[in-house]
């Protein structure tokens, strides 16, 4: 069933008398919570223009739902692993394999054979060595192996390249008349990933004074459009409640030993941030330029871009960031000395003014860049960086917030299309109200109140997570201010 929100507005309930109870979100979430959680995260997303949500809009539906509050999930290992050099036992001197002398390596895996064919990975694809022997387990949980030098010339292969942490790569596997030994097949299979959910609950006392003013959301659903409200103070709170999702989605850390008021540790999850941190695709920057933005792409995605192909990259940052960009991307165009639009021409807009009938408008923004690997990226305003209420520290040099001029490099997609995904904990999303001598629906006549209050309170809570499957598709670009860490 699909909803579109197309119009969101504030009104006072008296002035359209459609606004029944029968049709108050809040009351129908009170009934049916799973059914209105999407509806309404959908209406508080950044997509609409009620708040400001924008990695919770980018995630859209790409969610998974477990029964339990921990998870696992596995990830697609890499086919081709190399050989690391742990220990170089044979490759004393300045030159190796000279003559074609076997010698040995120890090294992290077991799985090459004899007849693989090794070359070094920053190093001549000349010096090409046969594994002979091997593996060889040894005490310490590596692996020995006898090679020899194909070529055998004169010279050998440079002893640094079998220094500790020098890393082979297989090439492929040759053979004999009449040989016994076949070589290698390197499937990479799969490794197990561990996350956790968190917890977020809110509430607030609503009094019998401030329900006049409602949030009117319409709603197109199958074509039909469906009108419904919700007191305003009851869509402040559900915003506040859908925004400290966001912050905890973006900003979360693993919780290591807090606990509540009850005794019971307080769930917590790594955000998005916290992973990213582990990826290695994280730079410190002091100035920001299309050149940087290029190097830092080829870091990251230099040859996992086919020929051809355009990979979509979306990039979230603040206003001053948006900016920046924006600006990097003019100062290489007026480099250039010429405008190159795509599909069509750039002409400013003809504005109707007091001053005079036939002004023109000027000015224009970059939000999007392909890069010369076939990259395009999408930069995103990510309000949530510009938030002075916990973003505050602002660089001294220039007066910006440093926050903002935070990139967050994210692929949504990744290789099975859903790269990033929100975490749900089946049955865990809670609405409901605790009646006084008032409640959602006005007065509590004929009911039996929870207490004699002249209000009501609103109750939300959830549990959910992020997780983000191919970590090495993702990264940042964190601004150093003052040129320090």
């Amino acid at each position: 069933m699909a909803i579109d929100i197309r119009y969101v507005n504030n009104v006072r309930r008296s002035v359209n008398p459609n606004y029944t109870d029968r049709n108050n979100l809040g009351l129908i979430s009170e009934k049916k919570p799973f059914q209105m959680k999407p509806i309404l995260e959908g209406l508080f997303s950044a997509q609409h223009n009620y708040s400001g949500n924008a990695f919770s809009s980018l995630i859209g539906n790409n969610k998974m739902t477990i029964k339990g509050t921990d998870y696992e999930y596995k990830v697609a290992a890499d086919d081709f692993k190399p050989l690391v050099i742990t220990k170089a036992i044979g490759t004393t001197g300045e030159f190796v394999g000279t003559g074609g002398v076997m010698f040995e390596i120890e090294a992290d895996v077991n799985f090459y054979l004899p007849s693989d064919v090794i070359v070094p990975l920053r190093g001549s694809k000349s010096y090409q060595c046969r594994i002979q022997e091997g593996p060889i387990a040894t005490a310490n949980g590596k692996y020995v192996y006898r090679v020899q030098y194909v070529k055998q010339d004169g010279q050998g292969i440079p002893a640094e390249l079998f220094q500790v942490g020098q890393e082979w790569s297989r090439m492929w596997a040759t053979a004999s008349e009449a040989d016994i030994q076949g070589g290698s097949v390197q499937f990479g299979g799969y490794y197990t990933l561990y996350g956790k959910t968190g917890k977020v609950r809110l509430q607030h006392e609503i009094t019998d004074y401030a329900h006049e003013m409602v949030l009117a959301a319409d709603f197109i659903q199958d074509g039909k459009k469906f009108s419904t409200w919700l007191p305003a103070i009851e869509a402040k709170l559900i915003k506040q409640f859908e925004m400290d999702k966001e912050r905890l989605l973006v900003y979360g850390v693993s919780n290591e030993g807090v606990s509540s008021a009850v005794g019971y540790k307080v769930d917590t999850f790594p955000g998005v941030i916290e992973q990213l941190e582990t990826s290695g695709n994280n730079f410190y920057y002091t100035k920001f330029s299309v050149k940087l933005l290029e190097e830092y792409l080829s870091d990251i995605y230099f040859s996992r871009v086919n020929p051809g192909e355009i990979k979509e990259i979306n990039v979230l940052t603040g206003y001053f960031g948006m900016v920046q960009a924006s600006e990097a991307m003019n100062k290489l165009v007026q480099e250039n000395g010429s405008w190159r639009f795509v599909g069509t021409n750039f002409n400013p807009a003809k504005q109707v003014t007091a001053f005079h009938p036939n002004a023109y408008g000027y000015g224009y923004t970059f939000s999007q860049y392909i890069s010369n690997m076939g990259i395009k990226v999408n930069f995103i305003h990510m309000p949530l960086f510009d938030d002075r209420r916990f973003n505050g520290q602002i660089d001294p040099i220039t007066g910006k917030y440093v926050e903002s001029l935070r990139y967050l490099f994210l692929d949504f997609k990744g290789d099975n299309g859903t790269n990033i995904k929100k975490i749900e904990v089946e049955g865990a999303y809670g609405f409901s109200y605790v009646r006084g001598l008032i409640g959602p629906e006005g007065r509590n006549h004929g009911k039996n109140p929870a207490n004699t209050k002249e209000s009501y309170s609103i109750h939300l809570t959830d549990q959910l997570g992020v997780m983000i499957e191919d970590i090495s598709n993702c990264g940042m670009l964190v601004y150093q201010p003052n040129g320090l860490l």
